[in-house]
């Protein structure tokens, strides 16, 4: 009971897992079959994550090597929980940024476009000002 009942947990945990960035990991670290668990017990363990394994598929399993992957993975998850949360904070810090960033362009657009209007306000008032002056010189 107890036993289905981590399952559960471990499977709900599993769930909520950012695999996209579960498999940037084990590609930057180069992840292969170093785990101590050959290719059909990689296989069955994936399948157990999600769906229970068939009589014949247990009876495959060595007790010693689940023991030692468990013990091995249980270590990976306590590393990782701060990890996760820290991701997820950074995801939304970066949202935010990016929010943020979009706002100050177009408030930045909208000073620069009042600066050339004002550059150009002040041309035009040189410019008349020059030509009343023109006009005063003359006379």
């Amino acid at each position: 009971q107890t036993w289905g009942a981590k399952l559960q947990e471990a499977r709900e945990e599993y769930k909520q897992l950012p695999l996209d960035i579960v498999k940037d990991l084990r590609a930057a670290q180069g992840d292969s079959n170093d785990t101590g668990i050959d290719t059909m017990g990689q296989e069955l363990a994936r399948r157990a994550i999600s769906t229970d394994l068939q009589e014949d598929e247990l009876k495959q399993v060595e007790k010693a090597d689940i023991d030692a992957r468990m013990l091995t993975l249980e270590q990976n998850v306590k590393n990782l929980k701060p990890n996760l949360t820290s991701i997820e904070e950074f995801r939304k810090a970066d949202s935010e940024h990016k929010t943020r960033l979009s706002e100050y362009e177009g408030v930045n657009s909208q000073r620069e476009e009042s600066r050339r209007k004002l550059e150009a306000l002040r041309q035009q008032r040189l410019e008349e000002f020059m030509d009343g002056f023109s006009v005063i010189s003359m006379k």
